[in-house]
């Protein structure tokens, strides 16, 4: 995975303003009251952080892996996919949750060339997003994050050179946020490409907004990797 710290204008500006609300007074309330949250295994239990060690990659079940991750603090304000999920939320902050989506893919998801948003995903404070390799939806990935001050990080695990589905522990990487936007570019293998697999977690000790997109096309991928960074 490949970080990019510094972003074009025609990213930051429309990624700011899906930012300024999701960190708005009435949609932070919203969020603790208006909206279904999926049970968090590892925060009941007082392990938050654990989530992310290499402890726990270690004792993953990898060969059933199905490629989503299985535990999570976090919630993810794709619309599709609070629909698809059937989560209960307040109509009325639904029609927002549509509203502010459909304004920040209609700028960036042309702009890109993406075929789909993956994830609008909103950590609270100790939120994180355990282990797992999205090898169920291999294709290149855009992976936008803000953090305030930059009190959190990525964790991923360098596939070259692999032979094998199962992550190679000696090969972990850990990359900390940084104040505003950053982005991460990079493929994410099927589970037979076991060079291009890349096992990968996130936590965060502060709020925390990551939106992922994703691309199939490589030439299209390639040439948005460099418009995105600031010339």
């Amino acid at each position: 995975m490949r970080p990019i710290y510094k972003l074009s204008r025609d990213f930051t500006d429309a990624l700011d303003e899906y930012k300024n609300w999701i960190f708005s007074e009435p949609v932070q309330a919203a969020l603790s009251t208006k909206i279904e949250w999926q049970t968090a295994r590892m925060k009941e239990e007082g392990r938050h952080e654990f989530s992310t060690s290499k402890e726990n990659l270690g004792s993953m079940d990898h060969d059933n892996h199905v490629g989503y991750p299985t535990d999570q603090f976090g919630i993810n304000l794709n619309y599709n996919f609070l629909q698809s999920e059937r989560r209960t939320v307040d109509p009325a902050f639904l029609n927002e949750i549509r509203r502010a989506n459909n304004v920040l893919d209609e700028k960036l998801q042309l702009a890109l060339g993406a075929r789909f948003c993956a994830l609008k995903m909103y950590y609270p404070p100790n939120g994180y997003i355990d282990w797992h390799t999205n090898w169920n939806v291999p294709g290149y990935n855009i992976i936008f994050t803000y953090s305030p001050t930059g009190n959190g990080y990525w964790r991923h695990v360098d596939p070259t050179g692999s032979t094998s589905h199962k992550p190679d522990l000696s090969k972990l990487v850990h990359l900390d946020d940084v104040p505003g936007w950053h982005c991460k570019v990079g493929y994410f293998g099927k589970k037979e490409e076991t060079d291009r697999i890349v096992w990968h977690s996130a936590y965060t000790r502060e709020p925390r907004l990551t939106v992922s997109y994703v691309v199939f096309e490589k030439a299209i991928w390639e040439n948005m990797v460099e418009e995105l960074a600031e010339g």
